[in-house]
């Protein structure tokens, strides 16, 4: 017979808790969405979320896959923070950095940019939309060769090469859950290609 919390289990937001012990997300409400849909675009509300937030956003939407129709040109989240998967001229922010210092303030960049805010501006329920912007460089990333050849590229490489910052793409879906708007992030990852790798001398 199984336990209770296995007939029962709790939703996979309300198993995420911040460092200090509170919900991920909110204290009083666990799920990454407002508790009252307001006249603002559904989506900005996560212009609001702090670093440590949006890394749990991220860690949420790892576990989900899409739910917005097929897009070939994008690849899920979890190849990109994962590294399960070598993607032939494609980079991801390498596994041992998936920490809310890094990857939670690369969010923070992107959404709080211009492209970012359009996006959050704009987005609607069932919609995919793509937010790019440069960001300070605070990880390792794993460059992946037209050949499949995995290369480490330090963060101290990445700051020489890149003193304005590093590209970095976030895939963005809006969702809905009882009538409620949350945001979903597809895919994010820093872009840099094999090309431009060796043309700053980051791959020998």
């Amino acid at each position: 017979m199984l336990a209770q919390n296995e007939r029962h289990p709790k939703p996979i937001f309300s198993r995420l808790r911040a460092v200090d012990g509170r919900s991920a997300l909110h204290k009083s409400n666990p799920y990454h969405y407002p508790k009252v849909v307001s006249a603002d675009p559904p989506y900005k509300y996560v212009l609001g979320f702090d670093r440590i937030q949006l890394y749990h956003l991220l860690k949420t939407s790892e576990g989900f896959g899409s739910q917005v129709g097929r897009y070939g040109s994008a690849h899920p989240l979890s190849r990109h923070l994962a590294g399960r998967v070598a993607l032939p001229d494609k980079s991801m922010f390498r596994p041992r950095d998936r920490a809310a210092i890094s990857l939670g303030d690369a969010l923070y960049q992107v959404l709080h940019s211009p492209d970012g805010r359009r996006v959050l501006e704009t987005l609607q329920p069932g919609g995919r939309d793509t937010a790019k912007a440069q960001v300070s460089v605070t990880f390792d990333i794993d460059l992946f060769t037209v050949k499949g050849e995995k290369c480490f590229v330090k963060q101290e490489a990445l700051k020489q090469a890149f003193p304005e910052g590093i590209p970095c793409v976030a895939v963005l879906e809006g969702r809905e859950r009882a009538g409620r708007p949350y945001l979903n992030v597809y895919t994010f990852y820093p872009r840099l290609k094999e090309e431009e790798a060796r043309q700053k001398k980051l791959l020998t």
